[in-house]
């Protein structure tokens, strides 16, 4: 019996190594990193450039994953305000704080959370917040600086701690 490329009957070619730089392997590791969840642009760019990809091929695999849809900021902003908002929701401050250290570009977190959070609706996730946690705060102080750290605005913590009874306070 003749073996192709003289391997043993039950062995198998190894496929020929993807260099480091080639736009397969940039592209094989970008999807990867999706699979397991949404990414911004500069998160992929990141995670190649760790990875020790060019530039060049940084560039070509960004543009074929936002070409394909993969990569879009705009669609990952809206779907990361929704994800926060739900359960313990969080105030447009720390939303924005938070996407901005994700490398979503400014102007879209703006028009975005403009688009989701009216001065009326963060009120009523301040509430809605403050009713979840209601229980565990003794002082108007420690409820509002909880308001706060939570990206509510000054504004919307004042508004729901204005008819809040603290009798227990000293």
């Amino acid at each position: 019996m003749i073996c192709p490329y003289s391997l043993r009957p039950g062995q198998v070619k190894k496929q020929k190594k993807m260099n480091n730089n080639s736009l397969e392997k940039g592209l094989a590791v970008a999807y990867r990193l999706l699979s397991h969840r949404a990414r911004t642009e500069k998160q992929i760019r990141e995670a190649l450039d760790r990875r020790q990809f060019t530039q060049t091929i940084i560039e070509q695999v960004v543009a074929e994953l936002k070409r394909k849809g993969y990569v879009n900021d705009r669609q990952y902003t809206r779907d990361y305000i929704d994800f926060r908002l739900q359960g313990k929701p969080y105030g447009p401050l720390w939303l924005r704080a938070s996407l901005l250290r994700r490398g979503v570009a400014r102007e879209i977190v703006e028009e975005e959370l403009h688009a989701v959070i009216s001065a009326e609706k963060e009120r009523k996730l301040a509430q809605l917040f403050f009713e979840q946690i209601q229980s565990t705060l003794d002082s108007r102080e420690k409820a509002f600086r909880r308001l706060l750290s939570r990206g509510f605005s000054y504004a919307a913590a004042q508004k729901v701690l204005k008819e809040v009874d603290f009798s227990s306070e000293k």
